[in-house]
């Protein structure tokens, strides 16, 4: 067989945590089919396997990152499994993107010389990868700014292309679309699983779909709610609760988005010329990405981010009340008994 290294890099926002966790769900059964899914260990006192099985840490130490600590054993550990492997390998890690940033791709031929390495890159269209981003960065981070208000990343997905193109050859980059439609049998792990050349999938453990998106019109309470409540020690159990019951009752928040028709055309707008010279390069001329927006008559949730009606502070209470609701219950149920 091939002496392969598929290096899965994301990018960002492509669903790059649940394949990580698909294939360490999947492990035994990937090494039966002759591929090698390799274990780093992050943590000598921690004995998770799951922590042990993420390979965020080779890219943080690729990257020069030096915010986490690792042993470099630990690296060197990880390195030799891998060059030491007859079987086809896998490293997944959207941390490579740090690399990218840093010009510190080229170290990957030192690591690995007798490796063929096939990078792995999915794209998302770009207004998207916005508001998937700063959901996640309101949510996990107390983000207080508005959307139009925060930097991103480098939206121009040609650069990296062309960089990992010219290091490791354009026959061997695999590019993907993040979208529904354009997955195979639309499911992004049978996706993923084709890019890595196997073609069967009967004896996979496919987890289920239980990623249900976070409202956009809860995502602009919470921004409203990090402004005021971010230090207090309560307000991180408080923030699960509300992210959990948005979702529990997420049929009742208005479909909306986080960015407006204006802003997503403007964004597509300013990447159309690299994005039409991806589908050139890349795709055959093929369109990358389903450009079809939202009705102009709609708005978006921050469009007017200066007041929060009643009517919304307590869509999100009502779930929270309900959850109280609930325990006090439970607990008199079991005070009767």
């Amino acid at each position: 067989m091939e002496n392969i290294m598929y290096l899965h890099f994301g990018t960002h926002k492509t669903g790059s945590t649940s394949i990580q966790n698909f294939l360490i769900k999947n492990r035994s059964q990937l090494f039966k089919d002759d591929i090698f899914y390799p274990t780093f260990r992050i943590n000598h006192n921690d004995k998770s396997v799951y922590s042990g099985l993420k390979h965020h840490q080779f890219g943080w130490y690729l990257s020069g990152n030096k915010s986490f600590s690792f042993e470099k054993r630990d690296i060197d550990i990880f390195v030799k499994s891998i060059n030491d492997s007859k079987k086809s390998v896998i490293v997944s890690t959207e941390v490579l993107m740090e690399s990218f940033n840093n010009n510190n791709l080229d170290k990957l031929r030192k690591y690995f010389p007798k490796k063929n390495i096939k990078p792995i890159v999915y794209l998302r269209r770009q207004d998207l990868f916005k508001e998937s981003w700063y959901s996640e960065l309101v949510t996990n981070s107390n983000e207080k700014r508005n959307i139009n208000d925060h930097d991103f990343y480098n939206l121009k997905y040609s650069e990296l292309l062309d960089r990992l193109s010219d290091l490791f050859g354009r026959n061997n980059l695999i590019v993907r679309i993040f979208d529904f439609d354009k997955f195979i049998d639309r499911n992004l792990y049978y996706d993923f699983l084709t890019t890595i050349s196997l073609k069967k999938f009967e004896n996979y453990d496919f987890p289920l779909d239980s990623n249900i998106k976070i409202p956009s019109e809860c995502i602009k309470q919470l921004k409203i709610l990090n402004n005021f409540f971010c230090k207090s020690p309560e307000y991180k159990e408080l923030k699960k609760t509300i992210i959990r019951n948005s979702r529990r009752y997420a049929t009742l928040y208005d479909n909306s988005n986080l960015l407006s028709y204006d802003n997503k055309k403007r964004i597509l707008d300013e990447l159309k010329d690299d994005n039409n010279y991806i589908s050139e390069k890349y795709f055959n001329n093929e369109k990358i990405f389903n450009d079809v927006l939202m009705d102009s008559s709609e708005d978006s949730v921050f469009d007017d981010i200066k007041e929060i009606s009643t009517e919304s502070i307590l869509l999100t209470l009502f779930p929270i009340i309900l959850d109280l609701t609930k325990k006090i219950n439970d607990i008199n149920c079991k005070e009767i008994r």
